[in-house]
């Protein structure tokens, strides 16, 4: 059990983030269902024993190419969820998140769970390969929308109300786990793409923040290898925007979450 302030906390949500927005969800959500403790997915998939004796279990994480992100599927794997517990996902999107929706119902149900509550929040993209950073008053309003959307999220959870979720039929399941290999082997190349310009101090703050350990500083120059999320936290986060990708973000507008520094993202 974890304790905290004398007290057994009911309930945990775990989260994984790139440029913030998933954690930033996760705080929310925690701060106003009270008596919760938030735990990084990167933190936490390290470790060999994982405590699931809560009431209430979340995750909250992002979607990429309509998918959940692999680390947040083997994370999943490694649970053991028990009978009573009320378990729910949400999803910080800016595009279309079908495939994930039905993941992540049949990855909790795989370990013994079922999923309670679903629900989708959208945020600023930070998809710098596709797009740019989204105008400053598209951001705000989106932030400003994730408050009231945490607030009713957060509602729903505390009293344990159950929400439609997505199965998908056996074919369409079929598709996903298809797709998602297919997609998780384009990350892996994709990562090929990333480079540095002569702005690199070979500070090392790419391979730190790199969720998946997939960058190494070698002769002050990071190097990508072959287990990429696609999460843009290295050319997001970068302090000198030395990051380039192909040759399509150079002239893009860097993001990440405001409410976020360069601290939180930092696997402990």
């Amino acid at each position: 059990m974890i304790i905290h302030g004398g007290n057994i906390l009911k309930n945990i949500i775990f989260y994984f983030t790139g440029t913030g927005n998933s954690l930033v969800v996760a705080r929310d959500i925690a701060h106003n269902i009270e008596d919760t403790k938030i735990v990084s997915i990167v933190d936490a998939i390290k470790e060999s024993d994982i405590d699931l004796d809560y009431e209430r279990i979340g995750f909250v994480f992002p979607v990429y190419f309509s998918c959940m992100p692999k680390i947040v599927k083997l994370f999943i794997k490694k649970l053991h969820f028990k009978k009573g517990q009320y378990v729910f996902g949400v999803i910080t999107l800016s595009a279309i998140c079908e495939i994930a929706l039905s993941e992540l119902s049949s990855s909790v149900h795989e370990q013994g769970g079922i999923l309670n509550g679903e629900f989708l929040v959208n945020m600023p993209g930070n998809n710098i390969i596709a797009h740019g950073s989204f105008p400053v008053i598209i951001q705000r309003w989106l932030l400003k929308k994730e408050k009231k959307e945490a607030r009713y999220i957060s509602n729903v959870v505390r009293e344990k109300r159950t929400t439609p979720i997505k199965k998908g039929d056996v074919l369409s399941r079929l598709t996903e786990k298809t797709l998602h290999k297919t997609i998780e082997e384009d990350f892996n190349k994709r990562a090929q793409n990333f480079h540095v310009t002569s702005k690199c101090t070979g500070c090392g703050i790419c391979e730190n923040i790199c969720p998946v350990e997939n960058i190494k500083i070698l002769d002050l120059q990071p190097q990508w290898g072959n287990n990429c999320e696609q999460c843009m936290a290295c050319i997001q986060w970068c302090p000198n925007e030395a990051i380039e990708y192909a040759n399509k973000t150079t002239k893009r507008v860097r993001y990440h979450n405001l409410e976020v520094k360069i601290y939180d993202m930092i696997s402990k």
